[in-house]
């Protein structure tokens, strides 16, 4: 929303975070692996942070369900 505010000369007041989160099953992290490459990547980074407003602090890690 930042971005897009921002694009448009607008003021932008947050109000909230919002953090996402991927599920994969396990089995299926192998299919996942280009998204994860892709979250490391540090062009990719440049490009995020760019737009502004998105904390890219835990960008792909990973955990796992216990």
């Amino acid at each position: 929303m930042r971005a897009v505010a921002r694009a448009c000369d607008l003021d932008f007041v947050a109000v909230t975070v919002e953090p996402f989160e991927l599920a994969v099953r396990e089995e299926a992290v192998d299919n996942a692996a280009g998204l994860l490459a892709r979250l490391h990547d540090p062009a990719f980074a440049a490009q995020v942070t760019a737009l502004s407003g998105y904390d890219l602090t835990l960008t792909g890690a990973q955990r796992r369900a216990t």
